[in-house]
């Protein structure tokens, strides 16, 4: 679902080149994905942070954790590409995008 999103949030020209597809980074941001996207990863990072070394983790999970957080983060930077409202509210949450730590990382 998460590669689906991100690729409704750009364009691939005949050239080759990619853009933005405004109309649809509006639309999704609209119905309030950019905070459900950002939410998810601040409490599940924090989360992680908080319990490291106090569970262990199978191979599996950890795997499909980072690949979940990887297409997070990919759709958030497809929905802040060339759309100045969703960069401010990235930028507003630096700090805590800052602690968050990635499974595997």
């Amino acid at each position: 679902l998460l590669q689906t999103l991100s690729g409704l949030c750009i364009l691939v020209l005949e050239s080759g080149a990619v853009e933005p597809n405004k109309q649809n980074q509006h639309m999704l941001d609209n119905f309030g994905l950019v905070s459900e996207i950002l939410s998810y990863a601040l409490s599940k990072g924090l989360e992680d942070q908080q319990s490291t070394g106090t569970e262990q983790d199978t191979d599996t999970s950890v795997t499909v954790r980072e690949e979940v957080f990887r297409e997070c983060f990919c759709l958030l930077r497809y929905l802040a590409a060339d759309n100045e409202s969703v960069q401010k509210r990235l930028f507003n949450r630096i700090d805590d995008l800052l602690e968050v730590k990635v499974p595997g990382a």
